[in-house]
């Protein structure tokens, strides 16, 4: 029988036992139950006598794939003990040398190696992992010839300010476009605003210093021939107001939508948004909490579509006598959708007339 210990104490010589556990009972129930309390470390210390490549092929039990991938899945997923990490980073399974990649636990230079490897997810989520060396990553995004890597490096929250002034130059419009979602230096934004590839013009618009470019630069995004950057800057909760409303006018449903969730939505824009054509867009913006009230009393008119009124009814912001209206609609979606939010008003003592 395998002794229960912590998820983090199991090692590379606990797998023949997951595995004959997963082929057993087919599910990952039994995982949890195995991955309990604490028990004895004489696995541990002979995992750390193992070689990385040594992986458990020598097992007396004939198990199916399945069952492995489960098994070695839980142990990459789970451990925290370093030489069954490095062994698992060698694994046949992809899924358990991605999880590998992301285990904040995995060796430095277990990730090191996994940011080198041509396969682009296992390198790109590797490259993101907090546990990369400093080093590394300036290497990824100075010599890297991976894209994929790149980008995860990108990624990485402990990547520099330098280094992503660095990738603002890359080739790559992928990677230009993260350096410009990324960038806290306005005159890089600048630069990348104006890029000539509407994905990386598109990573400029949902940077939060938008509001520090020229009013002729936002208007240039607000008014892009593409609807990535148009979208994008929609969808910024920095958005200045001006470019909220122009965008409010827009030519495409999915642009409009996006100013209608927009947590950055303006009365102007919304009043503009009430009278939509477009029935997503009048139900994206019935949903949101930031729609005046004078709006969602309108939204939640009989003559609205269902899916409409039921977005109003849903809306904690919703007045409390048009909820109680929408609790009597004719639809069994919108009752029950406002029969929720009244019971969520009266549970914090929050409805008022």
């Amino acid at each position: 029988m395998i002794e229960n210990k912590p998820s983090g104490a199991y090692t590379i010589d606990d797998l023949p036992f997951l595995m004959l556990g997963v082929a057993a009972h087919r599910t990952m129930d039994l995982i949890a139950t195995i991955l309990g309390p604490e028990g004895i470390a004489e696995r541990e210390k002979a995992a750390a006598r193992r070689a990385p490549g040594e992986l458990v092929d020598s097992t007396d039990v004939a198990l199916s794939e399945t069952a492995r991938e489960i098994a070695e899945m839980t142990l990459a997923t789970a451990s925290t003990h370093p030489t069954t990490l490095r062994i698992l980073a060698e694994s046949r399974f992809l899924s358990v040398r991605v999880k590998i990649a992301e285990n904040p636990h995995t060796p430095p230079e277990t990730l090191t190696e996994l940011a080198r490897t041509p396969r682009g997810i296992i390198a790109n989520t590797a490259a993101a992992n907090p546990g990369v060396p400093a080093g590394e990553l300036e290497t990824i995004l100075l010599l890297s010839d991976s894209e994929a890597a790149r980008l995860g490096a990108l990624r990485n929250p402990t990547v520099t300010r330098h280094l992503i002034e660095v990738a603002a130059a890359d080739p790559s419009p992928y990677v230009r476009s993260c350096a410009a979602h990324r960038t806290t230096v306005v005159t890089t934004l600048e630069r990348l605003a104006a890029d000539s590839d509407a994905f990386v013009r598109a990573g400029a618009a949902r940077n939060l210093l938008v509001p520090h470019l020229s009013p002729v630069q936002v208007d240039a995004l607000a008014g892009d021939p593409e609807r990535g950057p148009r979208a994008a800057l929609a969808s910024n909760p920095a958005a200045p107001a001006r470019a909220l409303e122009r965008l409010a006018a827009d030519k495409d449903t999915w642009v409009r939508s996006a100013v209608a969730k927009s947590d950055a939505l303006t009365p102007a824009a919304a009043a503009l948004l009430a009278g939509d054509p477009d029935e997503r867009v009048r139900t994206d913006l019935a949903g949101n909490r930031g729609c005046p009230p004078a709006l969602l009393t309108a939204l939640a008119r009989r003559r609205q579509p269902a899916a409409v009124r039921e977005a109003a009814a849903g809306n904690l912001a919703c007045p409390a006598d048009v909820l109680y209206r929408l609790a009597a609609d004719r639809s069994p979606y919108v009752r029950e959708q406002a029969d929720r939010t009244l019971y969520i008003h009266h549970l914090g003592g929050g409805l008022h007339d």
